[in-house]
């Protein structure tokens, strides 16, 4: 298997992420997470990843994060373009306990070794822009669950991210806090034309935030197909649910992951 290339090397001005058969396989019983896997990731989109249960989803982003243990054999070709920086944003928040609200926004600014006023400066906008700016000297046990996800994802922000990878991060939430985090999402996009690749395992939230989703195989993961979202802009979490456009995409998505998450059609490694 040749060796592949995870590069920081000028893509097209416009791809800010492309994996072209990209392969990995894990640990001494060789499972092979991802096969061929083909991908890019536009500046200013939102792309969605959905698939069964073990498919790679998440070994896709550790792969771009440079999580995977050392002794993963990759192939094929994972690029980022020059200078792209990214984020990433968790399911749990891994907030530190010890820290506020915005002692925890501030943590990227610090390691970069900003001045106080400077973290300040970054800081506190981002926590506006989430809807904390009253609790910006709340520590995590004093926050409700998607207030710290608000905090997590304010923290990701101040790194300064071109592209942000989020796995799964609305999971644990109910469904009002989960819906309520969407339209955070949907709104900074819209503002900031913000670049995300996002993991989930819900459909609908996938609708909710996809301009595209990628359907992956079960394992080993590869792109089944990826499918445009057109539905209307700018995107509400509320309304777009229940709408015959978004009804009909949920079901046709529907019916391919159901025919991927056979177990019958599970690859052996």
């Amino acid at each position: 298997m040749s060796e592949v290339t995870i590069s920081a090397q000028q893509a097209k001005p416009a791809a800010l992420i492309e994996a072209r058969d990209f392969s990995v396989i894990l640990g001494a019983n060789r499972l092979v997470a991802l096969k061929g896997v083909n991908l890019t990731v536009e500046a200013g989109e939102i792309v969605v990843l959905v698939g069964p249960s073990g498919c790679g989803k998440t070994t896709f982003l550790n792969s771009l994060c440079g999580l995977l243990p050392p002794s993963a054999e990759l192939s094929g070709s994972l690029t980022v373009a020059k200078d792209v920086r990214l984020g990433y944003m968790p399911q749990k928040d891994a907030l530190l306990p010890w820290r506020t609200v915005l002692g925890n926004v501030e943590v990227g600014p610090e390691l970069r070794g900003l001045s106080k006023a400077d973290r300040l400066a970054k800081a506190e906008p981002l926590i506006e822009l989430v809807g904390l700016s009253q609790f910006r000297n709340h520590y995590p046990h004093e926050l409700s669950g998607g207030m710290r996800q608000r905090v997590s994802l304010a923290r990701t922000l101040a790194y300064e991210p071109d592209v942000i990878l989020m796995d799964e991060p609305f999971a644990a939430l109910d469904a009002f806090n989960r819906t309520a985090l969407q339209e955070e999402i949907l709104r900074i996009n819209d503002k900031t034309r913000l670049t995300v690749l996002f993991i989930t395992h819900d459909l609908s939230e996938a609708l909710v935030l996809g301009r595209r989703v990628a359907v992956m195989s079960n394992r080993p993961g590869r792109i089944v197909d990826i499918y445009p979202v057109d539905l209307p802009e700018p995107r509400s979490a509320a309304k777009l649910r229940g709408t015959d456009a978004f009804l009909l995409l949920f079901q046709k998505l529907w019916n391919v992951l159901m025919e991927e998450s056979d177990p019958t059609k599970r690859g052996e490694a």
